[in-house]
């Protein structure tokens, strides 16, 4: 599942996790996971202590604000300016296939 692989080799998460936030696995990798990861790295260098439910389940405005340490505008931005959908699909797409 390339969920599982994605939390466990490019976020470097355990398995465990998920199974304390079983709904991450109805998430969308593209549409919500990717970015919000992403993002996270782009303001705080990692995403390291962030629980997965912190990260995807607030609205964009609370996620940009208390858990990325941003705000909405911001992380609207960097999503139409830096965010490359296309480019990290492909990129995560290879890295969850080897």
């Amino acid at each position: 599942c390339p969920k599982i692989h994605f939390v466990t080799e490019r976020m470097g998460r355990s398995v465990a996790e998920i199974n304390r936030f079983p709904p991450y696995l109805g998430y969308s990798l593209q549409q919500r996971i990717l970015p919000r990861y992403e993002f996270l790295v782009h303001c705080r260098g990692d995403a390291n202590g962030v629980a997965l439910a912190s990260m995807l389940t607030p609205a964009d405005e609370v996620f940009a604000r208390r858990v990325a340490g941003s705000t909405l505008e911001e992380y609207q931005r960097w999503k139409a300016e830096s965010w490359d959908q296309d480019l990290y699909v492909s990129e995560g797409s290879a890295v969850l296939e080897e």
